[in-house]
């Protein structure tokens, strides 16, 4: 798939938090998480065209960028619009939490899921308006860019024209590592190939 591709967009690899003593809590790749990102530099080092590679300043994101950037030889351009939904709060938000929110987000994706928080038709906007910028500041270069699973559900929605409304019923789970890939026709972009874990074969039998 990358022969033709424009735009690759991959979740960052599997993540553990930790809390340290006085409180604060950090993130970081687990064994799996880091053999990911192996695997997707593989894949990546095939591409027949130059990279670009961006990232989310999220730290899973960013720790799996930077093995990519590694083995690649590539910078990595973090961007906060490729940040997860921005909810307002500071500080890492628990899992449950968290789940809690986006479900409000998936089902009314016009209305913050609380006060201070962004809307998830806002993150939509701002992820697919930063990767078109990307686009048009490289051209004949496959921007890859390392970001999140609500991105990413938001992304394929746009692109596909769907409604974000339709994520409440139906959502695209993305599972870390995973990848997907759009070409450059005519202006627009068609996709390639969607949620493909990062292997030459894929466990759905088509890989990048």
């Amino acid at each position: 798939m990358l022969d033709r591709a424009a735009l690759v967009l991959c979740r960052h690899g599997a993540f553990a938090r930790r809390r340290a003593e006085n409180g604060r809590v950090s993130e970081g790749l687990t064994e799996t998480g880091r053999r990911e990102a192996e695997a997707l530099a593989a894949v990546l080092a095939g591409a027949p065209r130059p990279l670009v590679l961006y990232a989310s300043p999220q730290p899973r994101a960013v720790a799996t960028a930077e093995v990519l950037a590694r083995h690649l030889e590539l910078p990595v351009h973090t961007d906060e619009d490729l940040a997860e939904l921005r909810l307002g709060l500071g500080a890492a938000v628990p899992r449950e939490r968290s789940a809690v929110l986006w479900e409000l987000a998936r089902a009314a994706p016009d209305v913050p899921p609380l006060a201070g928080a962004e809307s998830l038709a806002a993150l939509q906007l701002r992820a697919l308006a930063t990767l078109r910028g990307a686009r048009l500041a490289h051209p004949g270069r496959i921007v890859v860019a390392v970001t999140h699973g609500g991105l990413l559900e938001a992304v394929h929605a746009g692109i596909a024209g769907r409604p974000l409304a339709s994520l409440g019923g139906a959502r695209l789970e993305i599972a870390s590592g995973a990848c997907s890939a759009w070409a450059e026709v005519d202006g627009a972009l068609e996709e390639l190939a969607r949620n493909v874990p990062p292997s030459p074969a894929g466990r759905q039998g088509r890989g990048l």
